[in-house]
């Protein structure tokens, strides 16, 4: 490449600047690529730590976060494969980002994550516990009213959820996700009391 410093053609510069440009684009949708997690495009484990970090970080407080994890993939899995668990996965994911657009046209700020196989996170910034705590009843209930078609057939997917709030009942990145975690699994063993146990694909 050369000296763009040393170039006086406007013409050239300006093509020279425009091939700049692009490949800055190009390395910011690897990079995005990159940071996402392959089959659900949410964003990563570790890149979701960083921007939970960051957050707190700027003092965006109170910042709240949900922890779903699906009920029932081991199973579900089992009995029909892990091309339509795969598929469970990808749908749920994108339940969530229609969640997340209903959210930004509100103003509020989202980021989903993908922490591991059947687990997800939703941060959000400048949420009081009370509010997440809100937002998490309105998700569950339009979960449970939502219809996923995977194999061809119809499928309802079900999901124990847990809330935390950085400002109110933590105060670093892994007491939230960690007292989230814990809030989840509070939720699953009372769907399990309430025999509220899986996934179910109906024929």
């Amino acid at each position: 490449m050369d000296d763009i410093r040393k170039i006086t053609d406007p013409v050239r510069l300006h093509a020279i600047i425009e091939k700049l440009r692009e490949s800055k684009k190009k390395l910011e949708v690897q990079l995005d690529l990159a940071l996402r997690d392959e089959l659900t495009g949410l964003v990563r484990r570790g890149r979701f730590h960083e921007i939970v970090e960051a957050t707190i970080t700027h003092g965006y407080i109170p910042t709240s976060l949900i922890f779903a994890d699906l009920n029932g993939l081991k199973m579900f899995n089992d009995n029909y494969g892990h091309e339509a668990g795969d598929s469970l996965l990808v749908q749920f994911a994108g339940f969530l980002q229609d969640e997340r657009k209903v959210l930004e046209q509100k103003g509020v700020t989202v980021v989903i994550g993908r922490m591991s196989g059947d687990e997800f996170v939703i941060l959000l910034p400048y949420y009081s516990y009370d509010e997440t705590c809100a937002l998490m009843s309105v998700i569950k209930e339009r979960l449970a009213r939502r219809i996923f078609y995977i194999a061809g057939r119809i499928t309802r997917i079900v999901a124990a959820m847990g809330a935390a709030t950085i400002g109110e009942n933590c105060s670093t990145a892994l007491d939230l996700l960690h007292k989230a975690d814990l809030a989840m699994y509070e939720d699953k063993n009372e769907m399990h009391n309430a025999n509220i146990l899986t996934t179910v694909l109906e024929i």
